[in-house]
């Protein structure tokens, strides 16, 4: 083989080498995109479940708090009929 059939040679397989480098680089930013999409899901689910338990705490209070409201009415009203019978 001739020096020109050689360099030819030599510069296909430098073109393709730079070809698969590039490649390589493309799958691996895929990749970690790949990675920060998951990441990004398993947090959203995160995010929710915690939105979720934050709104049954909310409710439970306020729940809690009308339970408290009609007991401290019965009571203020339990006082004035004591004091209105005394």
């Amino acid at each position: 083989m001739d020096d020109h059939r050689w360099r030819d040679v030599w510069e296909e397989t430098q073109a393709a080498l730079v070809h698969l480098e590039q490649s390589v680089q493309t799958v691996r930013q895929l990749e970690r995109t790949a990675l920060r999409v998951e990441q990004a899901r398993t947090l959203s689910e995160g995010i929710k479940k915690a939105l979720t338990l934050m709104s049954e705490g909310l409710q439970q209070v306020r729940t809690q708090t009308h339970a408290a409201d009609v007991l401290l009415t019965a009571a203020v009203d339990a006082l004035q009929v004591d004091t209105v019978l005394k």
